[in-house]
């Protein structure tokens, strides 16, 4: 007899925790997602301007290709560009292969060799942009691989998207519990979905190598940087 009412009293004590996890329940809740969108105007470019020189002797090519780099640096340098601006990108040396009877490549036959610099420049003054593209292609650039516009300081630009995919997100959420017919309760989660800058505007173009200064500056318009950010909110629904 105390056997069984031992037995009894603790299958009692293991089944009131359970009872107790049986009744708890995960709270109602409103999830939205919402983004956040905002235009500046750039204040700031990305240059990649390169030196092609296509010859018959590697020495002779990259001669010339480490000359109009040097030439174009030291443009650079009286404009008033930076060091800390201006990288170094892509520097290639490769041959030139002739063509079958058929049309194809001919790997057998290397009728000359291409050698490349290219170079990375920021531009920090929009309206001297045209201008410097105009001095570097006559200082020997005869390729333009690409224009970038950004911001120099973009946090700021981001937290006003932030702000305006939160604030977007909260009314979402108040619609929701109007139209539900709930009360809106606490903010249980924010999570950023994520942001993205500003788009690429890239021009890809292969200039004349004989050197010439253009007659004018390069026409250049900027317009308007879209910086966009997301994110997503859970509410509870208040009882």
């Amino acid at each position: 007899m105390r056997t069984y009412l031992v037995t009894l009293a603790l299958a009692a004590s293991l089944a009131a925790p359970c009872a107790l996890m049986a009744e708890t329940t995960q709270p109602r809740t409103i999830s939205v997602n919402a983004d956040g969108e905002i235009t500046v105007l750039p204040d700031m470019a990305t240059v990649q301007v390169g030196v092609l020189i296509e010859g018959t002797e590697t020495g002779t090519v990259m001669d010339q290709a480490i000359a109009a780099t040097a030439a174009v640096l030291a443009k650079l340098a009286e404009l008033g560009i930076a060091d800390t601006d201006i990288r170094t990108g892509t520097v290639r040396l490769t041959p030139r292969y002739g063509s079958t009877v058929l049309g194809g490549t001919d790997f057998s036959q290397i009728e000359g060799y291409t050698g490349q610099n290219d170079i990375i420049i920021k531009v920090r003054d929009l309206n001297a942009l045209g201008g410097l593209l105009s001095a570097v292609i006559g200082e020997g650039a005869n390729t333009l691989n690409g224009v970038t516009f950004g911001l120099q300081e973009p946090e700021a630009a981001m937290d006003a998207a932030r702000i305006e995919a939160v604030t977007e997100a909260r009314r979402r959420a108040a619609l929701y519990a109007q139209a539900a017919e709930v009360d809106l309760g606490p903010l249980l989660s924010l999570t950023e979905n994520g942001y993205s800058g500003a788009p690429m505007f890239r021009v890809e173009q292969m200039m004349d190598a004989s050197g010439s200064s253009p007659q004018y500056d390069v026409p250049i318009a900027p317009g308007e940087l879209t910086v966009t950010a997301s994110v997503g909110l859970v509410y509870e629904i208040a009882e």
